[in-house]
């Protein structure tokens, strides 16, 4: 039996089982299940599920900052524009093979924290964040993570990654708010680009353009271009959660994932950075699964090879199914046409990243109290119309004849939220790059 994720690029054909639209009446229940449990918890203290494993350990961490403090102004880290972004690390203890071995000591250069608002100007960067929308309920952090998605799309990821088992799919769901909560996600998206460290957005480790060949868009991770000792590893994990929210955005139904582009390509022993390809691995699995189409690694050499020896074991054996090593361009267009594929890969398209800084004034309707309050009543008024039809439509007692009746009535509920979300997400959400370059619309 074939590879079924490569078997789409064969016929050219989305696999759509499993997705909303395309259950089965087994998986139907099952949805309609996990909605009763997830709806009983909605009034818990979101402190209540506890603290989900920290991404990296505390000890890890080499950044006295928060992100409050990155919410003011200040401009003590400014520098001549006309400086090299290279980092001036010394090694004076030891060396480290992926992470391990002795601890570094070291000196780092003024751009080593520097982020994107510390170059910005002011009339670029939004408001103080509004603490009216911190997450105090399970029911806060669950909406808070779909956004202005259909909720269905992210209750399958879930029970799909937990092979259609209820409890554990529940479970799972209640860890990933809680690490939401926790990891401030509404404040990142709220502050966007001006929280990133500026070294690695100019770098562009990890951008998207253009899509494959079966309509997921493609995420391209240069690897040559990364450095761990470059930031903080808290920067690095900030970075990578910035990058997931923005391809969640690119998506265009009815694909529901991504094709991540690995370019392996001039990659040394200095680019090999354990504890955040560990970091990586498990924001993807743990907090945004079936989020992965594919994953193309472009050009592996021995380091990588070592490295994916010790990686593979530790993933889920359906994840790993995904990894496709390419070394050829007539390799690539298996996956994506030419006119889609990057010049640099020998494609026909020839975008090339530059990072675009923030623009004076695209963040203004962030500033707009009263239009933000207004917005968020009214997304308040179509949960309750959707979490209400939502509890109709999942009564276990429902007849069968009225369950079709209840579900045409909730999607229209769903569209109705969804739209208002829309409105209400461009109020809250700094503006990208992918904005001002025009590939996400307002």
């Amino acid at each position: 039996m074939g590879n079924p994720v490569v078997e789409q690029y064969i016929s050219g054909k989305l696999n759509l089982e499993g997705t909303n639209g395309h259950l089965t009446e087994h998986q139907k229940d099952l949805l309609r299940q996990l909605w009763v449990k997830l709806l009983a918890a909605f009034d818990k203290n979101i402190e209540e599920l506890g603290h989900s494993e920290p991404i990296i350990d505390p000890s890890e961490k080499d950044s006295d900052e928060n992100i409050e403090d990155h919410a003011k102004d200040g401009g003590n880290m400014k520098s001549s524009k006309s400086e090299p972004a290279t980092n001036t690390s010394a090694l004076t203890n030891g060396f480290s093979l992926f992470g391990f071995g002795k601890k570094k000591v070291e000196h780092h250069d003024i751009h080593y924290k520097q982020l994107v608002r510390h170059m910005a100007s002011k009339e670029s960067v939004p408001p103080p964040f509004n603490e009216k929308l911190t997450n105090h309920t399970v029911r806060d952090a669950f909406w808070d993570s779909i956004m202005c998605d259909n909720p269905d799309y992210l209750m399958l990821r879930f029970l799909r990654a937990r092979k259609w088992n209820v409890n554990d799919g529940y479970n799972m769901i209640m860890n990933c708010l809680s690490w939401r909560t926790t990891e401030n996600i509404t404040k990142i998206q709220w502050y966007g680009e001006s929280l990133i460290n500026l070294r690695l957005i100019k770098k562009g480790l990890g951008f998207l353009h253009g899509v494959d060949r079966i309509g997921q868009p493609v995420f391209y991770i240069p690897a040559h271009t990364h450095f761990g000792k470059d930031q903080p590893i808290e920067h690095f994990v900030r970075y990578i959660i910035y990058l997931i929210e923005m391809a969640r955005l690119s998506l265009v139904h009815p694909a529901e994932k991504a094709c991540i582009f690995f370019d392996l390509q001039h990659i040394s022993m200095a680019n090999v950075d354990w504890k955040g390809f560990r970091a990586f691995l498990k924001v993807l699995t743990d907090y945004y699964p079936e989020c992965l189409g594919i994953l193309i690694v472009y050009k592996a050499n021995s380091i990588f090879s070592l490295l994916w020896k010790a990686v593979k074991g530790m993933l889920d054996p359906v994840v790993a199914s995904k990894v496709n090593f390419v070394n050829s361009k007539q390799e690539l267009l298996k996956f994506i046409s030419e006119d889609q594929l990057l010049s640099e890969y020998e494609g026909k398209c020839d975008y090339h990243y530059e990072y675009v800084m923030p623009r004076p004034g695209e963040n203004d309707r962030m500033y707009d109290a009263e239009e933000i309050c207004r917005l968020k009543t009214e997304r308040i008024k179509s949960i309750e119309e959707l979490e209400t039809a939502t509890r109709e439509w999942s009564d276990p007692n429902i007849s069968k004849e009225k369950v079709e009746e209840a579900k045409k009535k909730r999607d229209e509920t769903i569209e109705k939220f969804i739209g208002i979300s829309k409105s209400y997400r461009d109020h809250v959400h700094a503006r990208t790059i992918y904005h001002r370059l025009g590939l996400v619309n307002n």
